[in-house]
């Protein structure tokens, strides 16, 4: 998703970033020109994307809220954004299953 935001024009706006990492989605949504809300849950990929906003020069176009999705959101929020976007966690990966998959790999070539 972060790429094909890049082949918009100059979108101004606000823009929700759920499950935002470290920020990737929302500094290219900034770049377009829209202020971003990022929620986070992972204290250390909140404190990852704020870093990378403040590097990037994007700190003041990003509001990063790192906390449960359920916990991230006022009265005042209804309503105000354009656009939505997310990157949900991966399902867990059982375990053994990464290991079975390159044995697999290596024995077929």
């Amino acid at each position: 998703m972060a790429s094909r935001i890049q082949l918009y024009p100059k979108l101004a706006g606000e823009v929700l970033d759920f499950c935002s990492g470290p920020g990737i989605q929302s500094l290219l949504s900034a770049q377009s020109g829209s202020r971003v809300t990022s929620i986070e849950i992972n204290p250390i990929a909140a404190s990852l994307e704020k870093c990378n906003a403040t590097l990037n020069g994007y700190s003041e176009e990003i509001t990063i809220r790192c906390c449960p999705v359920k916990d991230a959101f006022t009265p005042e929020d209804r309503g105000q954004f354009d656009r939505i976007i997310a990157n949900p966690p991966l399902v867990p990966i059982p375990q053994g299953l990464i290991t079975r998959y390159l044995v697999m790999v290596v024995t077929m070539g």
